[in-house]
C-alpha cells in the first residue's frame, strides 16, 4: 500500500487512489463477499474476473478527467476493503450522488462512517459542491442508518426506482447541503 496515492483518515483508515493494477485485489475483494454484496449492488454479477474490474477502473478514471467522477478504494489495516465515490457530478447544480460498499468482514466499525463523512467535508470545501444525495434502498438498513449519521436527511422514498436482479425495489433518498455542515 506504501505505492500508493494516498489520504489517511486516522485510525489506520484511509482512501486510494485508483489504480489499474489494484483491480486484482478488489476483485478477489468483490468474489470473495459476492453474497452479501449483491444484496443492494447490481454490477456484481457482471464482475466475474479481473479485466472486468480493470474495465471499471478505467471508466472511473475516464470519468476523473471529465471531472464527473471521484473514486477511492477504502483501504483499512494495510488491505482494501472496500470503495467510495461521488458520481454524476453536475457543476451547474454543484451536485454529487455518493456511493459505496464494504466488505462484510469489516461492517460495523464505523469505517465507512468515516469515509463518508471525510468525502462531504471534501466535497463541500474542497470542490465547492453544494448538495450531495445518498440513494440507499429501503430494506438496506445499514446504509439507512449510515446516511442518518452523517447528517443526511431523508427527503423521500422512490417507489420501484432502481431494477435489481429483474426486481423493481424502492429507493430511499437522503440529501445533505453545505448549509447543513
Amino acid at each position: 500500500m506504501e505505492n500508493y496515492f494516498k489520504q489517511d483518515l486516522g485510525q489506520d483508515i484511509y482512501l486510494l487512489y485508483p489504480d489499474i493494477s489494484m483491480a486484482s485485489e478488489v476483485f478477489a475483494l468483490i468474489n470473495s463477499d459476492r453474497h452479501h454484496l449483491r444484496s443492494y449492488l447490481d454490477f456484481i454479477d457482471a464482475t466475474q474476473k479481473v479485466s472486468d474490474e480493470e474495465n471499471y477502473i478505467k471508466s472511473k478514471l475516464q470519468g476523473i478527467a471529465a471531472n464527473t467522477d471521484r473514486l477511492y478504494f477504502l483501504a483499512y489495516q494495510d488491505k482494501i476493503v472496500g470503495c467510495i465515490d461521488l458520481h454524476c457530478i453536475n457543476w451547474q447544480t454543484q451536485s454529487a450522488e455518493i456511493g459505496y460498499w464494504l466488505h462484510s468482514s469489516v461492517t460495523g466499525q464505523g469505517l465507512m462512517t468515516v469515509a463518508v463523512n471525510h468525502l462531504v467535508n471534501l466535497a463541500f470545501k474542497q470542490m465547492g459542491l453544494n448538495r450531495l444525495e445518498i440513494h440507499a434502498a429501503v430494506d438496506n438498513l445499514p446504509s439507512n442508518a449510515l446516511a442518518k449519521r452523517c447528517d443526511f436527511r431523508l427527503e423521500g422514498c422512490a417507489r420501484s426506482s432502481r431494477l435489481l436482479y429483474g426486481q423493481l425495489i424502492d429507493m430511499n433518498h437522503y440529501a445533505i447541503l453545505k448549509s447543513d455542515r
